[in-house]
């Protein structure tokens, strides 16, 4: 904040889970590539 000057700003309580579960279907889509499988994702219901 002091180096940047910016104001604090609260990333919220769910910040980290939502970057956390971003980083791993990020991760599960550079396996699968690797793999030979093309990825396409589409958006579902929540388990």
């Amino acid at each position: 904040m002091l180096k940047r000057k910016t104001t604090y700003e609260d990333l919220g309580p769910l910040y980290f889970e939502e970057k956390q579960r971003e980083t791993a279907i990020r991760n599960s889509i550079k396996r699968l590539e690797r793999f030979g499988y093309k990825v396409t994702l589409e958006a579902g219901t929540p388990a």
